[in-house]
């Protein structure tokens, strides 16, 4: 189901999937918008999700966030304003960015009165996202001509499906380039390599072992330097795993979010058990 909110006084289009808690916050990448998880959406499996698109594009007003920490702050008043009570916040790429940029900043300042921070996944993504010159130049040059610039065929694994990869960049291209290349932009600033030691919550790293983007040594870095982190690397799989390996991502997603929610019952009950009687 799509739907429309408000932060800040601009309209925000995001998805919306129902069902128990707590509730999955998938982020999309650089340049992208929520049709990049159209392929994932409905293989997730009956859990409660949300879906959002960054500001300047695909129905979601205002201008794009030229830092990451500017995109945490919006997704904190984000989820805010939607009620959610228990959250897992899953990011691709510059999303993951976004993802690790909150669960930061939480684990820093405790409480905020929002929902609870029951996990993070990283998916394709590093404490570091360092953007090479040519690519940037790419960027600049198609935001400049008002073109699209058409990236996923080019970071993807060979087992991709050409009509999927078909269908994602006509969804890409309902993000202006301009607002592409200020994402691509705000990746290259982000630099987190030295406080992954403050991430307090349950952590599940994906990535693709053919990834060139983001290659498994940065998902090997973040995996080895949160704590209790899981790390799985996807065999064949290149950066775009929300395409080509959707199936897999899908289920892998369910499994954690589903067992983080199994143990947050599990803790209620026994708290429940614990508590003295009233009067």
């Amino acid at each position: 189901m799509k739907l429309i909110t408000t932060v800040d006084g601009f309209d925000v289009t995001y998805r919306r999937l129902e069902g128990p808690g707590p509730t999955l916050v998938l982020l999309h990448g650089a340049g992208r918008n929520h049709l990049a998880w159209d392929e994932v959406l409905p293989k997730i499996g009956g859990l409660d999700v949300v879906v959002p698109s960054l500001p300047g594009r695909c129905g979601s007003e205002g201008t794009p966030l030229t830092s990451v920490g500017e995109a945490a702050s919006w997704l904190r008043t984000l989820l805010w304003k939607l009620g959610l009570s228990q959250v897992v916040v899953a990011g691709h790429s510059f999303g993951g960015a976004i993802a690790l940029e909150y669960a930061l900043g939480e684990a820093a300042a405790g409480a905020r009165g929002g929902p609870g921070l029951a996990g993070l996944v990283m998916i394709c993504s590093g404490a570091r996202l360092r953007v090479a010159p040519a690519l940037l130049e790419e960027l600049e040059e198609a935001a400049n001509a008002g073109l699209h610039s058409e990236l996923a065929a080019k970071l993807t694994g060979r087992q991709s499906d050409p009509d999927i990869l078909r269908r994602q960049e006509a969804a890409a291209s309902k993000t202006p380039s301009t607002a592409a290349l200020v994402d691509w932009h705000a990746a290259n600033d982000f630099d987190r390599m030295g406080d992954l030691g403050g991430v307090g919550c349950p952590t599940l790293v994906i990535g693709g072992d053919a990834d060139e983007l983001t290659p498994p040594k940065y998902a090997r870095y973040l995996a080895d330097n949160i704590e209790g982190a899981r790390l799985e690397l996807i065999e064949g799989a290149g950066h775009m795993l929300p395409f080509e390996r959707h199936d897999t991502l899908a289920s892998r997603l369910h499994d954690f979010v589903t067992e983080l929610g199994e143990a947050t019952d599990a803790a209620t009950d026994d708290a429940s058990v614990a508590a003295p009687p009233f009067g």
